[in-house]
């Protein structure tokens, strides 16, 4: 079985949800240069998980971002 290396620490945060996507974008760069391995995001609050996922993506190179809930 194969996985996914989601690094040994990782972060959960709602922090982001009401910043611009600029501010976002920065702040993604800058978890993951400190070496975190993922970032956790939920759909709770203002934003779609997958669009926001892609988002989150675009401004990484190897930071695993993952959903703790994705309403479908």
């Amino acid at each position: 079985m194969s996985g996914v290396d989601v690094g040994r620490f990782g972060i959960w945060t709602s922090a982001l949800d009401r910043q611009p996507a600029t501010i976002v974008r920065q702040a993604i760069a800058e978890i993951e240069r400190l070496g975190f391995g993922a970032l956790w995001v939920g759909e709770a609050a203002r934003r779609e998980v997958f669009a926001n996922a892609s988002l989150l993506l675009s401004a990484t190179q190897q930071l695993v971002v993952a959903t703790g809930i994705a309403n479908i």
